[in-house]
């Protein structure tokens, strides 16, 4: 066990107090994404698509090789003989020679290509961390909630206790013990849930975080206020130069304009050259030395398909660009607002108000116990706390998840 826990450490570079005997990690939301970064197989395998990119950028750079041609006499009528070089032998050296530029205007293509992986590949780190931060969220709530479900059946069960003395000595009517017991199965059921989405939430972030099964996390809720929203011409200023897929969709439109050009390049073709330093019985002077010059006629392929998809691409290109920069507007106005709306309904969950709260519960408790309130009082007081608490730590989880969207739309990795 002290080795698995050993291993468990190291493997998150996190102080040995953070770990429990039973393997649970404590992860503030930030040490979370600091070993989603190292540790994500999904972005150590992205990372891929950027080599293979910049590859492709080396190979659209490399010329032709050249080709050797050997043209021997294979077989001689007049001397009857087989394979003699000595009676004819063309020995020719070929190289393709562009003329038009198209390695270099490929090369820039390919160039472009790799800004549009280097984009992408910050697009997918943005949305992994935004659905990551989303899914800790819930955890998180969700692992207050089981608190307060615990607390509340732990009431239930002290005074299901007291009940059962009291009915045993005619104290107390059959009845009210029935409807506690009753009660607290209602929250054992909501206590059964909620551990279920625990479990599965819990499995989805190991997944992420490359952790072992038998480890568990303990989220932290953020209980402090949020930043103050930043103002929205900021955001929109960040929106242009943080959104790897807007930077992609810039990078992908100037890749199409070039891919123009490299079309309207491979319309011409390459010029072939070619030298023969040594020519035995092909010709009739002899020796001979001579040179070869092959130079393609554009007359029915001028290469005038591809031109046209490339015209059209940028065309397409350049409508789905005006669409991602309404689309993007609209969506950070919208995330905007959401943001306002709940941080204003959640400031009407103040800590003199939870305090009041918990406060009453506590004096139910005792009230009950006293008698001073009946059955009927108690439960509905009991289920007003447990409302309050539970409303509380959804609008909580709102505000948080609304932060984190608008973050996102704004092109940043972390909250505010």
């Amino acid at each position: 066990m002290n080795r698995l826990v050993g291993v468990a450490f190291l493997l998150l570079g996190l102080p040995s107090t953070t770990l429990r005997s039973q393997n649970v990690v404590h992860l503030t939301l930030d040490q979370a994404k600091s070993r989603l970064l190292r540790e994500n197989l999904t972005l150590l395998a992205e990372k891929y698509s950027i080599a293979i990119a910049e590859a492709e950028a080396v190979q659209a750079r490399v010329w032709n090789n050249p080709n050797f041609v050997w043209n021997s006499d294979l077989y001689s009528v007049e001397k009857n003989q087989y394979m003699n070089y000595k009676n004819q032998v063309l020995i020719q050296l070929e190289m393709m020679v562009p003329v038009t530029g198209r390695f270099h205007k490929a090369g820039r293509v390919a160039d472009l290509n790799v800004d549009v992986a280097k984009a992408n590949f910050s697009n997918t780190l943005r949305e992994l961390i935004f659905s990551f931060t989303l899914e800790y969220n819930g955890l998180a709530v969700a692992q207050e909630r089981s608190k307060l479900l615990q607390e509340v059946e732990a009431l239930y069960d002290q005074l299901i206790k007291s009940a059962e003395l009291n009915q045993k000595v005619g104290a107390l009517a059959g009845s009210e013990v029935l409807r506690l017991q009753s009660e607290r199965l209602t929250v054992e059921a909501e206590r059964m849930q909620n551990a279920q989405y625990i479990e599965a939430s819990e499995a989805r972030l190991k997944t992420l975080l490359y952790l072992q099964p038998e480890i568990r996390i303990q989220a932290e809720l953020t209980t402090g206020t949020v930043n103050a929203l930043p103002p929205m011409g900021e955001l929109m200023a960040q929106m242009a130069v943080g959104r790897g897929d807007y930077r992609a969709a810039l990078s992908a439109l100037e890749m199409h304009r070039k891919n123009i050009s490299l079309q309207r390049a491979l319309a011409i073709g390459d010029v072939k050259l070619g030298f023969q330093p040594h020519d035995r019985g092909s010709n009739y002077v002899r020796p001979y030395q001579g040179i070869v010059v092959e130079i393609p006629l554009s007359t029915f392929d001028r290469n005038q398909g591809n031109v046209s998809i490339a015209e059209n691409e940028y065309r397409r290109a350049q409508v789905e660009l005006v669409h991602k920069e309404n689309e993007m507007q609209n969506e950070l106005f919208s995330l905007y607002r959401q943001c306002l709306e709940v941080n204003r309904t959640l400031e009407e969950y103040s800590n003199e108000r939870l305090a009041a709260v918990r406060l009453m519960n506590k004096s139910a408790t005792e009230n009950y116990l006293k008698r001073h309130l009946s059955l009927l009082e108690y439960i509905d007081l009991q289920r007003i706390y447990k409302q309050t608490i539970t409303d509380y730590l959804t609008v909580k989880q709102n505000q948080l998840d609304a932060h984190a969207a608008l973050m996102y739309a704004a092109g940043q990795n972390t909250q505010p």
